[in-house]
């Protein structure tokens, strides 16, 4: 029968994650799996406010892509001081699904009703 002791010093040895793993390459198996890849980001967008609605945290906003008017929707967290026709800039979501959901506003709020 085994000690204690030494059976947790072969278990320890089993790594099953592969980190030291080599394949044919030479590259670890450990990073060959990992899908983290570069973090990509979307453009920077001049928004202009057409609409400030009953809901509480979203304004209406349109910007021009080519000669082409875009209609989107922001989520400004608090529009009593959001205005119609106040302009900021904002990171396009990259992704689809992001891209039709509402756009998080994360910046400097108004300090004053339609005044930066």
């Amino acid at each position: 029968m085994r000690g204690v002791g030494e059976q947790q010093r072969t278990c320890a040895k089993f790594e099953p994650r592969g980190e030291n793993i080599i394949n044919e390459a030479g590259i670890s198996l450990g990073r060959e799996l990992s899908l983290a890849g570069p973090v990509r980001s979307g453009i920077e967008r001049e928004l202009r406010v057409i609409g400030v609605g009953p809901n509480p945290r979203m304004v209406r906003c349109e910007y021009w892509e080519l000669e082409s008017r875009r209609v989107c929707v922001v989520n400004v967290r608090n529009n009593r001081k959001w205005l119609k026709g106040m302009k900021f800039l904002m990171l396009e979501p990259a992704d689809e699904v992001a891209f039709l959901n509402p756009w998080n506003y994360v910046g400097n709020q108004p300090r004053r009703k339609g005044r930066w």
